[in-house]
């Protein structure tokens, strides 16, 4: 290829396919489309069975934080992923918190957002806590967190984040599979 002329042919190599980047001429290796496909397909579905995973254990602690609660208490529980429990009306935002209990006369209903400590720190989740306090339901977070050696950590983390963000909610920690609770002060 000449110098400067962009608009002349690539040269052809057995092996390569000629494609232009930035209106310039670029060699792609003739096996480098498969394999990017490849990849992507298996980053996604890595993604995907990730997402379902922590799906998952988001479901078993909000079952696991129910259960504890109609265990330990004469409350109504409603929960949205616990088996046997009714769902929750929706609050605040349309959608339902994650645990709701009606106390009585004991107080204002406890409600409960159950969160990964990635989701935490996600604008659209702080939002949510702060339209969810402003009800007047007791609004506490359970924040999910598989060593229970470290839920102290996690919980002091999780306030400190909140506490930038402008609210001041108690924060409890959850491992589902071992249904430990830390920090509960319901």
């Amino acid at each position: 290829m000449t110098g400067g002329d962009e608009s002349a042919p690539c040269r052809r190599r057995q092996g390569v396919r000629d494609g232009r980047v930035r209106g310039r001429p670029y060699h792609f290796p003739a096996t480098a489309e498969p394999i990017l496909r490849e990849t992507v397909v298996d980053r996604y579905e890595r993604w995907h069975q990730d997402f379902q995973r922590r799906l998952a254990q988001h479901d078993r602690a909000v079952d696991a934080v129910a259960r504890d609660l109609s265990s330990r208490t004469g409350w109504r529980v409603a929960a949205t992923a616990g088996l046997g429990f009714p769902r929750p009306r929706p609050a605040a935002g349309g959608t339902p918190p994650d645990v709701v209990c009606d106390r009585g006369d004991a107080g204002p209903p406890l409600c409960l957002e159950v969160e990964l400590p990635e989701t935490l720190v996600r604008r659209e989740v702080v939002q949510r806590l702060d339209r969810l306090r402003a009800t007047g339901m007791d609004t506490h977070v359970v924040l999910i967190a598989e060593d229970p050696d470290r839920h102290l950590r996690r919980i002091a983390e999780a306030r400190r984040l909140l506490a930038r963000a402008g609210l001041t909610l108690p924060v409890a920690c959850v491992d589902p599979d071992a249904e430990t609770i830390t920090g509960a002060r319901w």
